[in-house]
């Protein structure tokens, strides 16, 4: 799909109705997800606007957007739109025939939301090999975290099932759950330590890196994931296609062989952050170090088997966006 030439990128999403309803959830409390959801489905599903049906573009592209705009805590609403979204089946009103956009049924299979993902990033983020680049722009590297944010609480608020090839065996990734952005967790694993900082296995990373938006995003991943992540690591879930690149080890770990979610990696991962957090300085990297140990109580709180204290010794903004996705999430998996 190719955007006008004549705006901006993010001009053309704003102008759509699709950003100003989702941009109204946000923002405006008296708007509940039940509310936009039907509004989204008024909009793109009834006989006069069958034009819009490539309308699904548009939503992704404006719930990403949002994503990125706005902090954790602000994620909370898109997050249970794209949960209800993703239950309903979009029926063209003229054929009554389910919508197919590529192979995918929207919005069941949330067909445009990977390919918008990488489009919105490129055309406004910046480059993912940017990512631990300490001179990376404060809006950029603000976006990224937040979108890495928001991906892990939509990971979290996925229903997942685990399929082995053989009883006992690793569970093998054979089912896309289209909030499941698992594969997406790696990747930004893999710039933050596999490739990033690390040259070889058991070095101390360099406190430059405690600042980057590779390990900030990283972060975000077990603060607000950890539950769904360390599931996986329980089943030890792989993918099916063992040449998929995006989940094999990272260049300085290529000898672990590792393509999903292995107990060695997570640990590898653990001690990172540790490694990380004890590099940090007292008051000069303050933010970064509430993270990264905002991050490590809930690697270490799945391991031991402890259920969410519910932002029980976080920081405050952490603790305050924990809470609020837990008790949604709780809400709306009753339904």
């Amino acid at each position: 799909m190719v955007l006008s030439s004549d705006i901006t990128f993010r001009q053309e999403i704003e102008s759509t109705t699709e950003f100003n309803i989702l941009a109204t959830l946000i923002h405006d409390n008296e708007t509940t997800v039940k509310d936009a959801v039907q509004q989204m489905c008024d909009l793109i599903l009834t006989p006069k606007t069958t034009d819009r049906i490539g309308g699904d573009w548009y939503v992704s592209l404006s719930v990403l957007e949002l994503a990125q705009r706005n902090d954790p805590s602000q994620h909370v609403k898109l997050v249970e739109f794209m949960y209800q979204l993703h239950k309903i089946t979009g029926i063209h009103p003229e054929t009554g025939r389910a919508i197919v956009i590529g192979t995918d049924t929207m919005w069941t299979d949330l067909p445009s939301f990977g390919p918008t993902m990488l489009e919105d990033w490129l055309e406004y983020g910046g480059a993912y090999e940017d990512v631990w680049d300490s001179n990376m722009t404060p809006e950029h590297k603000r976006r990224w975290v937040n979108l890495n944010a928001f991906l892990a609480q939509l990971t979290q608020a996925a229903d997942f099932q685990y399929h082995s090839k053989q009883p006992g065996g690793p569970a093998v990734h054979v089912v896309r759950c289209p909030l499941d952005e698992s594969s997406v967790m790696i990747r930004t694993m893999k710039h933050a330590v596999e490739d990033g900082f690390t040259v070889a296995p058991g070095q101390a990373p360099k406190i430059a890196a405690t600042e980057t938006a590779a390990a900030m995003a990283a972060c975000e991943w077990f603060i607000h994931a950890s539950d769904r992540l360390w599931t996986h690591v329980q089943h030890q879930m792989i993918w099916k296609d063992p040449e998929n690149g995006s989940v094999q080890a990272g260049i300085a770990y290529a000898s672990r062989g590792w393509i999903g979610f292995e107990l060695d990696r997570w640990e590898t991962w653990e001690s990172w952050l540790a490694d990380l957090e004890k590099a940090c300085v007292c008051g000069e990297h303050e933010h970064p170090r509430n993270k990264i140990h905002d991050a490590l109580i809930q690697m270490r709180r799945v391991k031991e088997g402890r259920p969410s204290a519910k932002g029980a010794h976080l920081n405050t903004d952490t603790s305050q966006a924990l809470i609020c996705l837990q008790h949604r999430l709780e809400s709306f998996h009753r339904r």
